[in-house]
């Protein structure tokens, strides 16, 4: 096993770049920057020669690489416990996902719910409140739990091919690219159960025995799909590795499993496929973006271009190697190569995001590290990195750095303005709950416009509620997602209102009920402006079922005018 050198690095640091990296890219500040560096490379490079071969030599050392992997570790730790202990949500998706989580265990149809996720992203947090408890925290040791399950597959992974201080990098690296944005690590949300079933079918991919890698195999394959059904196209890579070293056979095995058990959670009372395939049909004709679809296309670029980078090192320094690692590798990079475009187009839809394209960074990482691995096993070369090489590796790390501080700036923004918040939101809401005792409190939209990098949306307490026994039929994101596609309100959900099923609806304090504005009107301005989620005929009968009898700090009260 080898380790790689500083400039074997660059196909690993540029896959990890995240989406406020590449928005860096748009500022002339980042080319000032990149240009100041470039100008050092050239003078150390040229003025100082043996200084600049002296920290080359150093930069391939154990103790150098370690001391990479426990700044970016530590960065890694520290926006991870500030997000795991902040005491509240931090995404609109992760409400509706805690709700039909608890949904899923507590007797309650999940579907019922506007939701096209699969029972797999509920499930993992549902069971974990059933044993523990309904809190937030039980939310976030599951999320912890699933992080640390990552990490470790991701080295174990790494660890076939290296020793452990370039294991450690490999796999810090690939979580760099994941700390994205929107922080999906960190969130309750199905995303990271997908990263962990990617991570775990490479590892059966590569596996030795034929038994390990076609039962780890069949679970990556179930969790991920059981998330989200288009996270096939994530195993269609490691599925053409599998096939080649494990033979059609266990292939069938892999899939007869993996289609048997991902009926199984079906089985329950709480998860209807009916209604699971209805929404999916019905999410099915979201509208296409061309601006989604080209910023898909700039991540491919980031997912591919390592590849090749790492290949050119490869075959400058042994033919005969790189022509045997094409011989035995086209099949799977072709495969995954066409995954990566279908999904760029899948991931098109409108609001779908670039996030989509994550998990691939994983086969990027591996791929990357399977060629510096080969390189270093061949003949070495006696060159010197070229100054083109080292500048590019230099950019894309200080890109890199630009991106991870951001990010951290954005987490520590998010607690400083919004702890408070989010605790005296949930007093709040508890000071309600015990004015209206015995009854069913449910949480209504008001306008739906919440700055949330200033302040701590009231729609977050929604789990709060339904742990209390009350219902959630209106979740914002996803009704925003039925009236893009034109679909009409149902049935029942104008019965719940109009026959008082919820006694009292907490609505946004000074909020029109129910006058919500789509969240895509502000995303797309030139398509959907000022679209509203709900009819105006169903903000008149609400008004007529319920009348406003008192507020609290963060929400007016809305009573049935009835009586019960």
């Amino acid at each position: 096993m080898e380790d790689f050198s500083d400039c074997e690095l660059l196909p690993m640091v540029l896959p990890a770049i995240s989406q406020r990296g590449l928005f860096a890219l748009l500022y002339p500040n980042f080319f000032i920057l990149c240009f100041i560096f470039s100008l050092v490379c050239v003078g150390v490079r040229f003025l100082l020669p043996r200084t600049w071969d002296t920290a080359l030599g150093a930069l391939t050392q154990s103790r150098w690489q370690l001391s990479i992997v426990s700044v970016l570790g530590l960065l890694y730790l520290y926006i991870g416990c500030l997000i795991l202990r902040f005491p509240g949500y931090v995404d609109p998706v992760e409400p509706m996902v805690v709700a039909a989580s608890f949904f899923s265990v507590h007797s309650k149809p999940v579907y019922d719910m506007v939701i096209s996720y699969g029972p797999l992203c509920f499930l993992p947090y549902g069971l974990a409140m059933k044993l523990f408890g309904a809190t937030v925290a039980v939310l976030k040791g599951v999320v912890g739990l699933a992080n640390a399950v990552f990490i470790l597959v991701l080295f174990v992974i790494f660890k076939k091919l290296f020793r452990w201080p370039s294991s450690l990098l490999a796999t810090i690296l690939v979580l760099s690219t994941c700390l994205m944005k929107q922080n999906y690590l960190f969130q309750a949300r199905g995303d990271l159960f997908i990263y962990v079933a990617v991570a775990l079918s490479l590892l059966a991919a590569i596996s030795e025995g034929g038994a390990l890698g076609c039962v780890l195999m069949i679970a990556a394959v179930t969790l991920g799909c059981g998330v989200k059904v288009t996270a096939f196209m994530y195993f269609v890579y490691p599925l053409s590795l599998f096939w080649q070293r494990h033979g059609s056979r266990l292939l069938l095995l892999v899939a007869a499993g993996s289609i048997l058990l991902s009926f199984l959670p079906f089985a329950l009372h709480t998860l209807n496929l009916h209604d699971y395939l209805h929404w999916l049909t019905v999410m099915s004709h979201q509208p296409k973006s061309i601006r989604e679809f080209l910023g898909n296309v700039v991540i491919t670029g980031l997912l591919l271009f390592p590849c090749l980078l790492a290949y050119w090192q490869l075959h400058r320094r042994h033919h005969s190697l790189a022509r045997q690692f094409l011989r035995e590798n086209w099949i799977p990079f072709s495969f995954m190569t066409g995954s990566i475009l279908a999904m760029d187009v899948l991931a098109s839809k409108i609001g779908a995001g670039r996030h989509h394209l994550v998990p691939y960074f994983v086969f990027t990482g591996y791929i990357v590290a399977q060629l510096i691995h080969k390189s270093r096993s061949g003949m070495p070369s006696s060159s010197s990195p070229g100054l083109l090489h080292v500048y590019l590796c230099g950019c894309l790390a200080l890109l890199l750095l630009l991106t991870e501080v951001s990010e951290l700036q954005d987490v520590r923004t998010l607690t400083r303005q919004e702890a408070a918040q989010s605790v005296a939101l949930e007093n709040d809401v508890n000071r309600v709950l015990a004015s209206y005792s015995g009854h069913r409190v449910e949480l209504g939209n008001g306008i739906g416009e919440f700055d949330l990098e200033r302040e701590y949306s009231p729609m977050f307490s929604a789990p709060q509620l339904i742990f209390a026994g009350g219902s959630y039929t209106f979740d914002p994101s996803a009704q925003a997602d039925i009236e893009m596609v034109n679909e009409p309100m149902r049935e029942s959900d104008l019965r719940h209102v109009a026959s008082c099923e919820s006694d009292v609806w907490l609505i946004p304090r000074g909020q029109v009920p129910f006058h919500s504005v789509s969240i895509y009107s502000g995303m797309y301005p030139d398509r959907y402006s000022g679209r509203l989620l709900f009819p105006a005929t169903f903000e008149r009968m609400f008004l007529d079922t319920y009348s406003l009898t008192s507020s609290s700090h963060y929400f007016d009260i809305y009573t049935c005018k009835r009586p019960r």
